[in-house]
């Protein structure tokens, strides 16, 4: 009797392949769904970090006057906070060095 070649279905692709193929194919797109889903979660991060940025920039209440450069120069070195931080430090407890130390000292 002569052996007969089995015949290849074809896949839902519309190619012909076996199993193996057809294994293959399905961890692919497992794969890249992994990844797109992972790029929504990288740019939903990016997002949020981006609106944190933005209400920093928005607070209210802070001092609105001018600070002396001697305050902010305290304020540095005793907390060993940038010269931004140490602004906003003192802009939080409006413009006071000894408040804005007791603050930072609180944390």
């Amino acid at each position: 009797m002569p052996e007969r070649e089995e015949e290849k279905k074809p896949t839902p692709e519309g190619s012909t392949g076996d199993k193996e193929a057809q294994k293959a194919a399905k961890a692919a797109a497992s794969i890249t769904d992994y990844f797109t889903e992972k790029d929504g979660d990288t740019k939903k991060a990016a997002a949020a970090v981006a609106s944190l940025a933005a209400d920093e920039k928005k607070e209210t209440g802070l001092f609105e006057g001018e600070l002396a450069d001697k305050d902010v120069a305290v304020i540095v070195e005793e907390t060993d906070l940038a010269k931004d931080q140490a602004e906003k430090l003192l802009r939080r407890n409006n413009g006071s060095v000894v408040d804005a130390l007791q603050a930072f000292i609180q944390q």
